[in-house]
């Protein structure tokens, strides 16, 4: 047995009362309600009984708005976790560079001997490219690198 748009629009309306104030939670929770008083309808063809039988079945309503409320903020958290986790790669990736800069130069001038700085040349020279091209310092964020270095320029 379906139940009518009157009995839909009182189930959405006592959904409302007992704190289902999120729209997309009501009208989800309204076609759940909709199916289990129709099922409690076959068995007892009273929507009164039927309906006070399905509410005493779903249980708290709050508790479920409650429960749905927290999951959405957290996923509203997501996007900053992020973006806390690009800042600190960012910051290593500048800590990296920094080290790849100035290990080399002390342990040069510490022990006077210029073969330290040829053997490392290799990382001043990428600690270099790092600090200058690889790091956006407005945004405080790695520069990906392009997809192709000879985007365009392939020859058939």
């Amino acid at each position: 047995m379906s139940l009518n748009p009157a009995q839909t629009a009182f189930i959405k309306k006592e959904l409302l009362k007992k704190g289902i104030t999120d729209e997309a939670l009501r009208d989800d929770l309204v076609d759940h309600f909709c199916c289990l008083v129709e099922e409690e309808m076959e068995q007892a063809s009273d929507f009164k009984n039927a309906y006070f039988s399905s509410m005493k079945k779903f249980g708290s309503l709050r508790g479920l708005q409650a429960e749905t409320l927290e999951s959405i903020e957290s996923v509203k958290m997501l996007p900053k976790i992020i973006k806390l986790g690009e800042f600190f790669t960012t910051l290593s990736y500048l800590i990296l560079s920094l080290v790849f800069l100035i290990m080399p130069l002390y342990l040069t001038l510490s022990h006077r001997n210029i073969s330290f700085l040829l053997f490392f040349s290799p990382f001043v020279i990428l600690g270099f490219y790092i600090c200058v091209k690889r790091i956006n310092y407005r945004k405080f964020e790695i520069i990906p690198f392009q997809k192709s270095l000879f985007s365009g320029s392939v020859v058939h």
